[in-house]
């Protein structure tokens, strides 16, 4: 086969460093017995992935990786359902119960964590969920198929464009779609034919044209803001999606030209991405993020104290403009709630529950959303509260549900009788 990257090349770690088997039988039943076809999915990656000479800490990483847990997720949820009181915890996807909020959440969020298992060949798209290693880093050559008699192996590579976080990310906020300028529609894939104002993504939905992300039309993806300590974690395990976050815009955008920082103490994890990309500028000039001091490998300042950003795939130089006068009251407004172009208005959506509907897993009940219209708009002005600190930040709508009593929902539809 051909096709491998340089550090996954079956000449340098073999063939039983990704997909197990006995490399000390010529017997081919022997040799393929406990051989793991798709390696990567976090069921196996500790045999795989993760052992001893590979990426031990980057398992344990993401294993407590709001990716892997859900945790915000969840709690936010069970909060709404009035199953969260007095205080806040820390939950993981695996362990959803039957409780009214776990089973809304096994009906329409749980299929988005990277332990959900990859069980076929094939690239990664926007129908694509979980997958653990798989998930992010797996790339086929283009135009290849994703079948293994093409003796072509898809790489395993650093490679991670956004396509990786589409699928995901393109449901509940929208924050991919947002990005790359599209908002959803209830528009029918029928009536949008041939039209380069709408997209046709691969479960069904449209989205209409609209203004995309000042970052994705200078060509930056997702990647390159969003450090590999928040996406795979830090080793610590967080309640919130907000306590994970390392990066804010005043790490790149500061008021006139960029502070000069000190030559950063390297971790482990900013050394291993600064040497395995290549970068040519001095690990002396990254910028560094105030919140962990991580260093910001991709980016540096040049001899007139400029500050560029390289993207991570193409290799592009981008330069970084200075941010906005942050004077006493703009300190109180954070750098969204102006620069935010637009955010989608989901207005009348209702969830309500069907105990009638038999699952595919034979468990009976669901939970069923009901769309009433989207749209898109400027962002409404939040005021976020932290202890006595207030912020104005751009806010969507949430979860707006109706309870429905399924015995008067009977009653209405003539199921049971009204006595």
């Amino acid at each position: 086969m051909t096709g491998f990257s340089t550090h996954h090349n079956p000449k340098t770690i073999g063939c039983v460093s990704c997909h197990l088997g006995n490399s000390h039988s010529k017997d081919k039943n022997l040799a393929h017995k406990g051989m793991v076809l798709i390696p990567g999915n976090l069921q196996n990656a500790s045999q795989t992935c993760a052992t001893a000479n590979c990426h031990s800490k980057e398992f344990h990483r993401i294993q407590k990786s709001l990716m892997t847990t859900n945790s915000g997720i969840i709690s936010v949820d069970k909060y709404l359902f009035d199953e969260l009181k007095p205080e806040d915890s820390i939950f993981h996807i695996t362990h959803l119960g039957q409780s009214a909020a776990d089973m809304h959440l096994k009906n329409k969020c749980a299929s988005c964590h990277l332990g959900n298992e990859k069980k076929h060949y094939g690239a990664i798209d926007e129908k694509s969920r979980g997958g653990g290693c798989l998930a992010c880093h797996l790339n086929y050559e283009k135009g290849t198929k994703p079948d293994i008699k093409d003796q072509i192996h898809p790489q395993i590579n650093l490679n991670v464009d956004n396509t990786k976080c589409f699928g995901c990310h393109s449901r509940s906020g929208r924050i991919a779609t947002n990005y790359e300028g599209w908002s959803e529609t209830l528009l029918k894939p029928n009536e949008v034919k041939n039209s380069k104002n709408h997209r046709l993504l691969m479960d069904g939905r449209v989205f209409e044209k609209t203004t995309a992300d000042v970052h994705h039309k200078s060509g930056m993806l997702c990647i390159d803001c969003h450090v590999s300590q928040e996406i795979m974690g830090d080793g610590k395990t967080y309640k919130h999606e907000a306590d994970a976050i390392k990066i804010s815009c005043e790490d790149c955008h500061t008021q006139g030209k960029p502070m000069q920082t000190k030559p950063p103490q390297m971790d482990y994890i900013s050394a291993f991405d600064y040497a395995l990309r290549g970068y040519k500028h001095s690990p002396n000039s990254f910028l560094v993020t105030k919140k962990g001091s991580i260093p910001l490998v991709n980016t540096y300042k040049d001899a007139k104290g400029n500050a560029f950003l390289v993207s991570k795939i193409s290799k592009k130089e981008i330069p970084i403009n200075p941010s906005c006068k942050r004077d006493e009251v703009h300190q109180k407004v954070s750098c969204s709630m102006c620069h935010t172009a637009w955010a989608p208005t989901c207005i009348g959506c209702h969830t309500d529950y069907d105990p009638r509907i038999i699952n595919v897993d034979k468990s009976q009940g669901r939970w069923i959303e009901h769309v009433a219209e989207f749209g898109f708009a400027p962002p409404t002005i939040g005021v976020k509260k932290t202890g006595n600190n207030k912020e104005f930040v751009p806010a969507i709508p949430g979860m707006i549900m109706t309870w429905i009593n399924p015995v008067l929902r009977g009653i209405k539809e003539g199921m049971i009788p009204n006595s």
